[in-house]
C-alpha cells in the first residue's frame, strides 16, 4: 500500500490542515503587533500627530498577540 491508496491520509490531513491554519494566524496577531508597536513608536517620534494617538497605537500592538485565540477555542480537541 502507498501512500496515495492509504486510506487514512484524508482524515491525516484533515486534522493537520486546521492546526496548521491556526499556527499561521497565531503568527499574523504577532506580526500585526509588531507593526503597531513600532507605528505607534515612530507616531509618536514624528511631532506631525497627537502623542496619545502613538500611545494608542503601541498599546494596541502590545495587546493584540495576547488577545485569547486558541487558547479557548481550538486547544480543547487533543484533551
Amino acid at each position: 500500500m502507498t501512500a496515495a491508496t492509504d486510506p487514512r491520509l484524508p482524515v491525516t490531513v484533515a486534522l493537520v490542515l486546521p492546526d496548521l491554519h491556526a499556527h499561521g494566524y497565531d503568527l499574523g496577531r504577532v506580526l500585526s503587533g509588531a507593526n503597531s508597536l513600532i507605528m505607534g513608536a515612530l507616531v509618536w517620534r514624528s511631532g506631525l500627530f497627537a502623542k496619545p494617538f502613538g500611545a494608542g497605537l503601541g498599546t494596541a500592538g502590545g495587546i493584540a498577540p495576547e488577545t485569547p485565540g486558541r487558547k479557548l477555542e481550538g486547544q480543547t480537541r487533543g484533551q
